[in-house]
């Protein structure tokens, strides 16, 4: 038997990181918004127009806490891994 991690989620998205997130913004204040404030709609106008171009591909975790990183054994402040239990699992084969 071997365990062999592997990726649950795959979005196959490489580009528009920067437009989803400028636009999931917006779109989860307009679903929790309790008043009508017409600078937020200006602000976000704003922003929608601003979204920069993004030329490379990168991968973001945004969750670094002790039991997400791997440390350096020699230097326990250099990160050398980073792990994502929930976009992970385990499949026994």
């Amino acid at each position: 038997m071997s365990i062999t991690p592997r990726l649950a989620w795959r979005s196959g998205q490489t580009t528009g990181y920067l437009e989803r997130q400028v636009k999931g913004w917006i779109e989860r204040y307009h679903n929790s918004k309790t008043h009508d404030l017409p600078e937020v709609e200006r602000i976000s106008a704003w922003l929608v127009q601003r979204i920069p171009v993004s030329h490379q591909t990168a991968l973001i975790h945004n969750d670094y806490k002790y039991d997400n990183v791997v440390l350096d054994p020699s230097d326990a402040t250099r990160i050398v891994g980073v792990l994502d239990w929930r976009c992970a699992r385990w499949e026994i084969r």
